[in-house]
């Protein structure tokens, strides 16, 4: 306890209280920690593969990508494919193409329901988040396999990056080409 406290710039109690669960950890303790072993977060934390907490929920793809000829986005729209379960339950599921209005003026006037793509930073890790908005300061996963801890817009550092206005969970390479609402 001594040495990993040493490791860590921390106190043998601090580390006992985390080994006992009588202190949570943090992201940045997951940090300290990782650094202190030399290893990934994600191994201390134990999550592995595809989908864990620190995985990005989508990923930015181009409206030429051969999967996505048919859907053409907009002027001021972001073409994202999800990699995640975290709003399965409002019926975007993992592999969809999603599409996002990037423009100020609705992410000015997010109303509850709303879904969104950010830019989620906690410590030195950053991630692309899917979250669902919770008025007036909450953002959530909605899904029966991949539900984490609510942000608080008001404590955490999220930069929306825009409102998901379309969802195509199953396309066909048959589709004519035709443009998103």
């Amino acid at each position: 306890m001594r040495e990993l406290a040493q490791r860590t710039n921390s106190s043998a109690s601090t580390v006992n209280d985390l080994e006992k669960g009588r202190t949570q950890i943090t992201m940045a303790w997951l940090e300290r920690l990782a650094k202190a072993f030399d290893i990934p977060p994600e191994e201390i934390a134990g999550f592995s593969g595809h989908g864990s907490s620190f995985d990005d929920d989508v990923e930015a793809i181009t409206d030429d990508a051969p999967e996505v000829f048919h859907i053409r986005a907009k002027e001021n729209q972001t073409l994202y494919r999800v990699t995640s379960s975290a709003l399965n339950q409002v019926g975007i599921f993992p592999n969809s193409i999603i599409v996002v209005d990037t423009s100020p003026q609705l992410r000015a006037k997010l109303q509850t329901g709303d879904m969104i793509v950010g830019d989620y930073a906690e410590g030195k890790m950053e991630r692309k988040v899917m979250r669902q908005f919770i008025a007036p300061s909450l953002l959530i996963t909605n899904s029966d396999a991949h539900n984490e801890p609510s942000i608080n817009l008001r404590m955490q550092i999220v930069r929306i990056n825009g409102v998901i206005v379309s969802a195509v969970s199953h396309y066909s390479h048959a589709t004519k080409t035709s443009e998103m609402v």
